[in-house]
């Protein structure tokens, strides 16, 4: 009888642990993404020309020359 008592109280306590590591491993991504640093922000555009025309030329507008 005390052995019975003994191996439900084992496995009660063996399935605390899984459900606390799992619970871990669900928060685990959060907390990652909350230590890593923002991403940088995109690079601005080209500039275009003071002349309003771009720099070079697309491959399609050097076949309509």
């Amino acid at each position: 009888m005390r052995i019975i008592v003994i191996y439900i109280l084992v496995f009660l306590a063996i399935q605390e642990v899984a459900i606390l590591q799992n619970s871990f491993t669900e928060m685990w991504p959060m907390a990652v993404s909350v230590l890593r640093p923002a991403p940088p922000p995109p690079p601005p555009p080209e500039a275009a020309d003071k002349s309003g025309q771009r720099s070079s030329p697309t491959p399609s507008e050097t076949l309509l020359v």
